[in-house]
């Protein structure tokens, strides 16, 4: 096989499966105030955030997502996080809000305790699952919530995927025509 070839062969099967899952680390210095202050109660979809810290941002094409704990993943960074680390607050759950309107899409908690091992060890965060669409190619912030964050520590780690991985028409296109030409190449080389 020419060099040409296996380059075509490659790029089809890269584009082809490039929506792949993504761990997003979401660390303790980030958090929220609602405009009036403070972050409770939780938040609920639609509601403005004043964003703490510098937040993580994720662009996304439209499409069906599937979010899972990605604790053990490589690339995952934490396990759970404390609120208070004076206190021994542990959580696992974050806010996922349009970049652009700065507005809670969800709010997602699986589970709080006394230690990030306690909370890392709950059924709830280990099996933890959701799913969200995207009508739209839309950039999500992701954040805690706590709006005091210098008594902070620890994070957590998601797992976000194509809820149904199934290759754009386009990019299957093009992986089809890169097998053909691949079957083209060999003919002619054995004839």
């Amino acid at each position: 096989m020419g060099p040409v070839l296996r380059l075509c062969w490659l790029t089809a099967l890269s584009i082809a499966f490039a929506a792949q899952a993504q761990v997003v680390n979401i660390d303790a210095t980030h958090g929220f105030t609602y405009d009036g202050g403070g972050s409770d109660p939780a938040p609920v979809p639609g509601q403005h955030l004043n964003l703490i810290g510098t937040p993580v941002t994720l662009a996304l094409p439209a499409g069906d997502y599937r979010i899972t704990n990605a604790a053990g993943q490589p690339g995952a960074l934490f396990q759970a996080w404390s609120y208070n680390i004076y206190t021994s607050s542990w959580a696992w759950a974050f806010v996922m809000a349009d970049n652009t309107t700065r507005n809670t899409i969800q709010y997602y908690e699986a589970a709080g305790g006394s230690s990030a091992a306690e909370v890392a060890n709950n059924s709830l965060v280990k099996h933890f699952e959701a799913t969200f669409s995207l009508a739209s190619a839309k950039t999500l912030v992701f954040t805690l919530r706590d709006y005091y964050v210098p008594d902070n520590a620890g994070g957590i780690s998601i797992l976000i995927s194509p809820a149904n991985p199934v290759p754009e028409p386009a990019s299957a296109l093009l992986l089809v025509l890169g097998l053909g030409g691949l079957a083209l190449a060999s003919q002619r080389h054995t004839a």
